[in-house]
């Protein structure tokens, strides 16, 4: 595809709670104080040890569709609960980076999961 992206972004998340979750945030620009976003929300298959180690690959197809990416998984279920939240993100971050994403993807490794905080 040549030209700019078509969407705004594309959301990989852990689970289907999360999907419900971030879509339900997303459809209330007004609420959060920001313009109406076009974005698709995708749970990925293996969940969140595949949003962690996997996540450049499942959105490595999307980087010329979509402006932005972002990646959201728990830390506890992700396999590597002895690392820091920060560092996982990272890790997912800079995978995004050398896969055509550059500086336009983020992650949230959610510390506690998704489940506590709701």
């Amino acid at each position: 595809m040549n030209g700019a992206p078509t969407k705004d972004l594309i959301v990989l998340v852990a689970d289907q709670d999360m999907l419900f979750s971030l879509k339900g945030l997303l459809s209330r620009p007004v609420s959060l104080g920001i313009r109406a976003v076009d974005y698709d929300v995708y749970p990925h298959p293996h969940h969140d040890p595949a949003c962690l180690l996997e996540a450049h690959d499942f959105l490595r197809p999307f980087v010329r569709s979509y402006a932005r990416a972002l990646v959201v998984f728990d830390r506890e279920g992700c396999g590597q609960e002895q690392r820091p939240r920060d560092e996982l993100e990272q890790i997912v971050e800079q995978h995004l980076a050398r896969n055509g994403w550059d500086d336009h993807a983020a992650a949230i490794a959610i510390d506690p999961e998704l489940e506590n905080w709701v």
